[in-house]
Order: structure tokens, then C-alpha cells, then sequence
């Protein structure tokens, strides 16, 4: 129950929902499979307020006969009302006139296996059909306004889109109740002597939607944008002629016609294939266009229709290389047969800017290039930025940008050759490629992102860095200093002066954490003396023996003395448990419990147990042995100095004198005689 309480809302909302499917009245249309037992409740009866939510405007017959089951299976998941199938199939059984659809010239796009909801609201409306939105505006939540609200629209507009648009599917063209031409004909008298004259005395009745946009246009009469010059003019004879029975006819090839006056015969290193084959109404139309240049849709989308692979169309296999117009593009074409989404994309290739970079028929440069590839380039990005005299990476002989970026599209950052950033740097790196054996490796080498550390155009350090190593600023990006503003905190020397590369290496290393050398032998180039001094030890820290500083020392900083890991005795703890065995339930030493390092040495020593003085030295320095009170405590009998520990626990012990806790019979009863006669 204490967890039930402390659910969010959004779940309480969940369950609400799971109980609207979990009870209710077999339905009519339900199926045999799915019995219901005649006693259960509504959904309704349990959540009331459905039934003002769902009675206003138009309602949905299933719900106006409070039928949830025609829908809705009646027992959900967790979380999540289940439909008994998936949409359009789900309204199918009710609005089999929508299910002829199947098989129709033209579809709305929902229909073909989108959601019906995609347009109608599922359980009621304040509009006519269920529909989300008034009229037209329903039909602006998919189609842009933009196309609609030029400065000249179509009259039929104002009635909203179904005047000429069926909503679901016809047998023609665009969803038009009509054929387009008997469409334009139902309002407009084609055989009227005034239309005629409109259209400089000949006789057009047909093709309306190849001169005038159907919707809205930004000229007049709703011509399209761009118009062919012999049809702004009335020249249709250039093209046409007018026969016995008052009909227009071609009497060529519209291929033909156009080379009548316009020069495809010139010839240059790279031709587009279209124009070689001069076959002009691939990309262009003939009478008019929505776009510049006449071209049949969006210049980027009328260069897709053949190079789809330059755009980065997952879907697409790579158009193989056929003529000049492919020349030189074979880099480009890395990962699009493994239909591998590009990781960067030229932004003329976003924005479908296709002729920013290539003419259209023909030029002096391969692929259809304005001008020499690296002068190409300067157009759009500063010169000064891209140059090796400006501080860039240095091009390969002879090939500018294209020796490390490729056109259009790219399976790595930046437009880079290759699936990975380091397959390029590497082509020519190939001592740092290497490295890449080696036992430890900074993460940004080992992922081939070269673009971590480095920046071929504009770097901020020398190595083409993109920031300086030296001082740290480079390594700060990722690696940050925690806690090194705080009062407490002590940072290692190299640290605190970007020394990062005093120890580490910046690609790889044979030593843990990418270290250039073994751990001690980086600390002792600055720690000679901690050297020198226990180098011949008798007895050696353990860690110092094996080379490793840092089971004791932070390697960047720490707020503790000496950048140690934690504070003593918690540090000597961490390998030394039994030292507080009795620190709890006993008694303990009271040095022992403040800083291991009154007694012990920290690194090593001549003496067992790494102590900085002889045992009963160091225990004198504490303790008066010369006094008759411990004379006493010891049955007048003076220990030897170096046997205090061999009756006393140095760190504590169950009982107060700090004896060890197991004892010999004899002493524990204090008898020496047993064993020392006379005593």
C-alpha cells in the first residue's frame, strides 16, 4: 500500500485507463473469442466522466451507443488500452467504403496504412466527419499553408479543399472527383470565345495544370512562377500547330522542339547525360513551372530522381558510375550500399542547393563542378580559415579539400573520407596507427574520433590541436579538476600546471591509465629523495615494493595531506583491518586511532614493522619505565626495552592493560617462576 501511494500521475492516469477496458457489457459486435460475462458493468458506470467528454458535437456511433468493445479490446495491458486491430483495418468493418479505397489510381496517404486518426478524432468532434480541425484546416495539419495563400488564390478554395478533392481515394489523379481537365471544365466555359481569346485566339481546352497552379500562384490568372517565353508571349506556333478539326498537335517530340532552339551541341569535360541525350523534359517542363528554370519540382528533388545516393537516402542502392557527369564521386559512395545513415551531410545537400555546386548541362570541371574543387570551396568558407597559411592541415598534393572530405554526405563528422574519422588520419599517420596495439588507450583514440583533440582548420595550438595541451586546457574539456577550487583541496603539482603529458601519453601507452612509463618510476622522477631513501630498506611498504604510488596516493589531487586517498588511520585501514579488531568492542591505542605514522614509517624502513624507532624506544617516548609505578605493574621486574610488544598489542586489545588477548597460562596468572626460577 505504501508504494501505491507514491505512484505518479501519469500512472494513477494509466490504471484509470486499464479499468476502462477491464469491465464492461459484451457488445454487440464482439467476437466469440472474447466472451464477456453478461453481469459485468459498463465502462461508463465506473468512469462518469467519459460521458460529458465524449457527448459533445459529433459523436462516433459506437460511442453514442456506449459500445467501447467495437474498438477496444475489453481487457487491456498495464498501462495501455489494446484496439482490437491495428489502423485502417480497425474501421474497416464499419466504413467499408473507405476499404474500397484498396486498389484506387490515387490514396490519401493516412489510408495506406497510416492512422485514420491522422485526420478524424476517434470518439467525437465539434465538426462535421469526426474531423480534428474545421474544413481546410484539417487538411493543413499534413499540407503546408505556404502552397495555399500566394498572392493570387483559386476561387474554389474559399468552399475548402473537398470541391475538387475527394477525402480518401479516387480513380484519378491527386484525389480529384474529375479528371483534372473536366475538373477546370465544370467551372470554366473552355468553349466560350472569351477563354479563347484569353489564351491568344487558340484553341486550349485541355492541359489547364501545365500553365495555371491549381491552388494559388504569385501571378495573375494563377500562371505558375516561371512561364516558358513562347507561352508568356503567345507563340504557341513555335511548337504547335492548329489542324483541320481546331485542335492543337504536336508535331514533334517535345525533346525535339526544344533543341529547335536551344544549343545542346556544345561540348565540355563533363556534360550532364540528360543533355548529352538530349532529353531537355527529364528536369524541365515545357509550358510552365512552380520553380526557377522551368524544372519539373524542387531542383533537389529532380536531382534525387537519379542520384539518390548523393542525398543519403537509406532506401537507396548506389547509382553505379555511367559517364563524365560521375566522375570522381567514387569516395563519396562509402556506406550507402550497406544503406548506412550518414553522419554529416554538405549543407547545399540539406537544402537541396544542388547548382550551388554544379551547373546543370555542362562544364569545364569534372562532375558538373562551377570551378576547380578548392577554389569551389572557398566560395562558401572563408579562405583565410582553410589555407595552410592560415594554420590549416595541409592538403594532399594536387587535391585540396577532396584529399580528406568528401562532396556530399558522410558516414563519419565533418564530411571525412571513410566510415570512421581514423581510417583518413591514419592513411597517412601510420606510426600513430600503430599505437592502436598498444595496452592502454586514450578512449577518443581508441573510438578513431581524431576530432576530440584535434582541429585541421583554425587550431588553437600547435599538432593541430583544438586547444592547448600544455597547459592543461585541452585535457580540462573532458577531464575535469573535481574539486580543485575547493579550500581543502591539494592538487599534485604537475596537475596544477597542465602537466598532463608529463605522465600520460595522448594516444596510447604499454601502462595503465595511458602513463608513458611504470607508475613509480613517473613518481620518482620528481620524488627522488622518497627514492633514495628507501631504496635499501630492510623492510619496504608493499605498495612501494610493487610500484604502486597510488594505492595510497590520489595521482591529480585530494584534499588530504601528501594528496593521500583518504585520512589516517582510515587509509592504513583499508589494508590493515585487523589493527581495529578491538576498537569497538576493547580497547584501542590512542595513537594508533589518530595517525598511524607516530609509529610506522610511511614508505619503509630498517626495522620490522616499518617503525621509525626501535620498539621500546619508540613505546619510552610514551610511557616512564623507570618509575617504581611501573616497576609494580610488571612485578618488579624491568622488561627489556625491545619486549613491550611482545607482551602488549601496539593498536589495542580486549582488556585495559593492552595485553595480547591469548596468554601464556603461567603469565596470565603473573607466575614467572614456572619458567624464570628466582623470580
Amino acid at each position: 500500500m505504501r508504494a501505491i501511494t507514491v505512484l505518479p500521475a501519469w500512472l494513477l492516469s494509466a490504471i484509470a485507463a486499464l479499468l476502462v477496458v477491464s469491465c464492461g457489457t459484451p457488445p454487440a459486435r464482439k467476437t466469440a473469442e472474447e466472451p464477456v460475462p453478461a453481469a459485468a458493468k459498463k465502462c461508463l458506470e465506473c468512469h462518469p466522466e467519459y460521458t460529458e467528454r465524449f457527448s459533445k458535437g459529433n459523436v462516433h456511433a459506437p460511442v453514442k451507443e456506449e459500445d467501447c468493445y467495437a474498438c477496444h479490446r475489453p481487457h487491456g495491458i498495464y498501462g495501455k488500452i489494446i484496439f482490437r486491430t491495428e489502423q485502417p483495418a480497425l474501421c474497416h468493418p464499419c466504413h467499408q467504403e473507405v476499404k474500397s479505397a484498396e486498389g484506387a489510381k490515387s490514396v490519401h496517404q493516412p489510408l495506406t496504412g497510416g492512422p485514420c486518426t491522422t485526420c478524424h478524432n476517434p470518439h467525437n468532434s465539434e465538426y462535421a466527419g469526426l474531423l480534428i480541425a474545421d474544413g481546410a484546416e484539417s487538411c493543413f495539419a499534413c499540407h503546408a499553408r505556404e502552397g495555399f495563400s500566394q498572392q493570387f488564390v483559386h476561387a474554389p478554395l474559399a468552399q475548402g479543399c473537398n470541391g475538387c478533392h475527394a477525402p480518401h481515394f479516387s480513380e484519378n489523379a491527386s484525389l480529384l472527383h474529375k479528371a483534372p481537365d473536366e475538373n477546370c471544365a465544370s467551372c470554366h466555359a473552355v468553349e466560350q470565345e472569351s477563354f479563347k481569346q484569353a489564351h491568344f485566339n487558340y484553341p486550349v481546352t485541355t492541359g489547364c495544370v501545365l500553365c495555371h497552379s491549381p491552388h494559388s500562384a504569385p501571378a495573375a490568372k494563377l500562371l505558375k512562377k516561371t512561364v516558358h517565353d513562347p507561352v508568356r508571349k503567345g507563340q504557341c506556333e513555335s511548337c504547335h500547330t492548329v489542324d483541320a478539326k481546331g485542335s492543337m498537335q504536336t508535331g514533334r517530340d517535345a525533346d525535339a522542339l526544344c533543341r529547335q532552339c536551344h544549343d545542346i551541341t556544345q561540348a565540355a569535360t563533363s556534360m550532364h547525360q540528360p543533355y548529352m541525350q538530349g532529353k531537355c523534359t527529364t528536369c524541365h517542363d515545357v509550358h510552365a513551372s512552380d520553380y526557377p528554370d522551368l524544372f519539373v519540382d524542387k531542383p533537389e528533388k529532380v536531382c534525387v530522381t537519379c542520384h539518390a545516393e548523393v542525398a543519403g537516402s537509406e532506401s537507396s542502392a548506389p547509382v553505379p558510375e555511367k559517364g563524365d557527369d560521375q566522375a570522381g564521386q567514387g569516395k563519396d559512395h562509402v556506406g550507402a550500399a550497406a544503406g548506412l545513415k550518414p553522419l554529416s551531410r554538405h549543407r547545399p545537400v540539406v537544402d537541396g542547393q544542388c547548382l550551388s555546386c554544379h551547373n546543370a548541362h555542362l562544364a569545364q570541371q569534372k562532375s558538373l563542378l562551377k570551378d576547380d574543387p578548392s577554389k569551389l570551396c572557398l566560395t562558401c568558407h572563408t579562405r583565410q580559415d582553410y589555407i595552410p597559411a592560415g594554420g590549416s592541415h595541409p592538403a594532399e598534393a594536387g587535391e585540396g579539400c577532396l584529399s580528406c572530405h568528401v562532396p556530399h554526405r558522410s558516414q563519419a563528422r565533418a564530411l571525412l573520407q571513410g566510415e570512421r574519422e581514423r581510417d583518413l588520419c591514419f592513411s597517412c599517420h601510420k606510426a600513430t596507427a600503430t599505437e592502436r596495439g598498444r595496452f592502454s588507450q586514450h578512449r577518443p583514440f581508441a573510438q578513431g574520433n581524431c576530432g576530440a583533440c584535434h582541429l585541421l582548420h583554425r587550431p588553437k595550438a600547435s599538432g593541430y590541436l583544438a586547444d592547448q595541451y600544455q597547459n592543461g586546457k585541452l585535457c580540462q574539456d573532458c577531464h575535469e579538476q573535481s574539486g580543485q577550487g575547493g579550500g581543502n583541496f591539494i592538487g599534485h603539482s604537475p596537475v596544477m600546471k597542465g602537466q598532463c603529458s608529463k605522465c600520460h601519453s595522448p594516444h596510447a601507452a604499454d601502462y595503465d591509465k595511458i602513463l608513458r612509463r611504470p607508475e613509480n618510476d613517473l613518481c620518482f622522477e620528481c620524488h627522488q629523495p622518497v627514492r633514495r631513501a628507501h631504496e635499501g630498506a630492510a623492510v619496504q611498504h608493499k605498495p612501494l615494493a610493487e610500484g604502486q604510488c597510488t594505492a595510497c596516493h590520489t595521482a591529480h589531487g585530494s584534499p588530504y595531506e601528501n594528496i593521500l586517498k583518504q585520512n589516517q588511520p582510515k587509509l592504513c585501514l583499508s589494508c590493515h583491518p585487523t589493527v581495529a579488531e578491538f576498537w569497538i568492542d576493547g580497547v584501542y591505542h590512542e595513537p594508533a586511532t589518530k595517525n598511524c605514522l607516530q609509529c610506522h614509517e610511511s614508505h619503509g624502513s630498517d626495522l620490522q614493522g616499518m617503525l621509525v624507532k626501535a620498539s621500546g624506544e619508540l613505546c619510552g617516548q610514551c610511557h616512564a619505565v623507570g618509575t617504581d609505578a611501573f616497576r609494580t605493574a610488571h612485578n618488579q621486574i624491568t622488561p627489556r626495552p625491545e619486549s613491550c610488544v611482545g607482551c602488549h598489542s601496539p593498536h589495542g586489545s580486549p582488556v585495559k592493560s593492552m595485553l595480547h588477548p591469548v596468554m601464556h597460562k603461567p603469565f596470565e596468572e603473573r607466575s614467572c617462576s614456572p619458567c624464570h626460577p628466582g623470580r
